[in-house]
């Protein structure tokens, strides 16, 4: 394709967003208000999960809560808090904050390896539930997708079900979440910190 083939103009739309400073202003803003916000979760997480340190991998309090963030998942701007967390070859075990732009603030528990292996998955999403009828658990083969829709994640109600017919826990994981709406973000704080205990609760 040669140059005289390709539209390199810029219409007046694209012009007044290339132009308008406060834009991307607001965007740091934000993104610094979001990450002292997941900061205060964290402090909270860790004086919640003191009272179960009985039930916590030893390496997931090594550290201190990760923030991590990115431009670009499934074409969204993201930020996650992981804590406690621990991501080892034989065990992982995290519960993870994720903030996506343009989407919705999210809680995940996820377990993989010897802590898995002795959980009554069936039991345990059962009792979540009630608690979160809004829960979800993923379905999908690849644990490391974030998205909590179809195909990934299935109401708790329908994974069950699943279970119940198959006789089979399917994975060699869990991913379990609850979904809060961006318009109900005075409640995102209580709302993790309640996930974590009943999650602590019932391991």
């Amino acid at each position: 394709m040669s140059p005289k083939d390709t539209n390199l103009s810029l219409n007046d739309d694209d012009l007044r967003f290339l132009s308008d400073r406060e834009i991307f202003l607001k965007k740091r803003q934000l993104s610094d208000h979001i990450i002292d916000i997941l900061g205060d979760i964290e402090a909270h997480i860790q004086q919640t999960a003191v009272d179960y340190v009985h039930k916590i991998p030893e390496s997931a309090f090594q550290k201190r809560g990760k923030i991590s963030r990115g431009e670009n998942y499934l074409g969204f701007p993201w930020f996650i808090l992981d804590h406690p967390a621990t991501f080892q070859k034989d065990q992982l075990f995290a519960f993870r904050t994720l903030v996506w732009w343009g989407n919705y603030f999210s809680v995940t528990f996820h377990i993989s390896g010897f802590g898995y292996d002795k959980m009554d998955v069936r039991e345990f999403i059962f009792q979540l539930r009630k608690t979160f009828p809004e829960l979800l658990v993923c379905s999908n083969e690849n644990q490391w997708e974030h998205f909590l829709e179809r195909p990934n994640f299935v109401p708790a109600e329908e994974f069950l079900q699943e279970i119940k017919l198959t006789h089979d826990r399917r994975q060699t994981f869990l991913k379990t979440a609850i979904k809060i709406p961006f318009d109900e973000s005075e409640t995102l704080k209580s709302k993790v910190l309640l996930f974590v205990r009943t999650v602590l609760d019932l391991y």
